[in-house]
């Protein structure tokens, strides 16, 4: 089993993602269940299920758009101004997109636009969505030969509920794309043993770390279908932090230097790199860090801002495009890198932030999803929850998040002498990048390590 296998690894950065997608309506026949979809991953060597190119960027462009515009979104909001916050959009982008595949008219225009895609586009459907999984699926290998570094697994499951049955084409094309399975539940009349069956699929799936997505009042009595995604990670460093090298040091939880400075003690690791381990760039009002994992095809991307610029200004400038440029700006460098250690969870609704995107038809009734059933139920997407959780270490990192979406009834320049000092001291934020694409999986602000 892939998850004891993660269990067993002393490092590992874990994403899970799920959607759950309730519709009510006429009960028909569904054929059979297929089972779900399961591989495993590294990101040694990029491979596509059906596309490319072009194409490919295209929706990698659109995820990390979504991406800025939730995290910011929840950044901004009263709760996110005072704690961390751990968010993985791609896996709200990823569930919406499945849903996607059985909008249309307005709602189809109007989700396409939330999910910052051209609606012309859309159109092509199996094209984009055969981009859209060649951004997660990958090939599985080996670089050292003595184990696997960086591994993803993902899988796609689809409920339904008994006897119902789905658009014979928006089932292949979901199938197709996303490699899904379907299986019947009857939510009508065992709602309960419904909800528990599949969030002991999704703990299972996440090696335990979301344990309970769904809760009570996620689910009705009307629902009809759910939707659910998972991806589990595992990443070790490519040069770990020496443990003896961990000590705690002074931070400041202040993230707008007009505010007086709160200095406290945070477990803070020290490593210092060599020329091909770091990739840097100095931007305006902040610098960046890349640190990479063992087959240097992931890297958790360090944002920190300067001592007198704002964290909340940086933001909003990485998300209007100065995130790529500072990518495409980075050069490597000799770093001594002090990072503090930092652990912690969030919940969110990306319900609403769909909503502001352009997406608001396809949340209430009225809405067209009428390539899922063909028309036999009045289907609008419904709560969109979400949780994400983060662990950073001296070895590596693992991170967990999950979405629940609810659709309801109705050449480089010379080295410099001497190492740059790049110390974590002061609110900060972080990515998870796939080096080669540049897409986002995991974003987050880091206001106080110790939480």
């Amino acid at each position: 089993m892939v998850g004891l296998e993660i269990l067993r690894r002393s490092l590992v950065t874990r994403a899970a993602l799920i959607s759950v997608i309730s519709l009510a309506g006429v009960s028909t026949s569904l054929s059979a269940n297929t089972t779900t979809a399961d591989f495993r991953s590294s990101f040694c060597k990029a491979t596509v299920s059906g596309g490319g190119g072009k194409n490919m960027k295209s929706i990698i462009t659109a995820q990390n758009k979504f991406t800025f515009a939730t995290l910011s979104h929840h950044a901004r909001s009263n709760e996110g101004k005072t704690r961390n916050l751990v968010l993985a959009p791609f896996s709200g982008h990823s569930v919406l997109s499945m849903a996607l595949v059985g909008a249309r008219g307005k709602t189809r225009t109007d989700l396409a636009t939330a999910l910052q895609l051209d609606p012309r586009y859309v159109a092509r459907e199996v094209e984009w969505l055969g981009d859209r999984q060649a951004v997660t699926k990958t090939e599985r290998c080996s670089p050292t030969g003595d184990g696997w570094t960086t591994d993803v697994r993902i899988n796609n499951r689809v409920y339904v509920q008994t006897g119902k049955k789905l658009n014979a084409e928006m089932t292949k094309r979901v199938e197709t794309a996303f490699d899904a399975g379907f299986e019947s539940l009857d939510f009508r009349r065992q709602l309960e043993p419904s909800r528990v069956h599949i969030n002991t699929w999704v703990k299972e799936q996440t090696a335990g770390e979301i344990s309970e997505l769904i809760g009570r009042n996620v689910l009705k009595s009307d629902t009809r279908l759910v939707l659910v995604n998972t991806a589990l990670l595992e990443a070790p460093w490519a040069l770990p932090f020496p443990k003896g090298a961990t000590k705690d040091k002074p931070f400041n939880l202040a993230s707008d230097p007009r505010e007086p400075k709160k200095m406290v003690n945070v477990s803070t690791m020290q490593v210092t790199g060599q020329v091909t381990s770091f990739r840097y760039a100095k931007r305006r009002g902040f610098a960046l860090a890349s640190m990479p994992v063992q087959d240097h095809q992931l890297e958790m991307v360090i944002v920190l801002p300067d001592a007198m610029s704002r964290l909340d200004t940086v933001l909003s400038e990485l998300a209007a495009g100065e995130f790529e440029a500072s990518l495409a700006a980075r050069e490597s460098r000799r770093l001594v890198v002090s990072l503090p250690k930092f652990k912690f969870s969030s919940n969110a609704d990306f319900g609403e932030i769909v909503a502001k995107l352009g997406g608001a038809s396809a949340l209430k009734p009225g809405a067209d999803f009428t390539g899922i059933d063909d028309g036999k139920d009045q289907l609008f997407i419904g709560p969109i929850v979400h949780q994400a959780k983060i662990d950073v270490h001296e070895d590596g990192f693992k991170a967990a998040a999950a979405t629940a979406v609810a659709m309801m009834s109705g050449g480089a320049p010379p080295k410099p002498e001497d190492p740059i000092p790049f110390v974590v001291d002061r609110p900060f934020l972080f990515f998870i990048v796939h080096r080669e694409t540049n897409a986002v999986w995991f974003a987050g602000v880091v206001r106080d390590p110790r939480a």
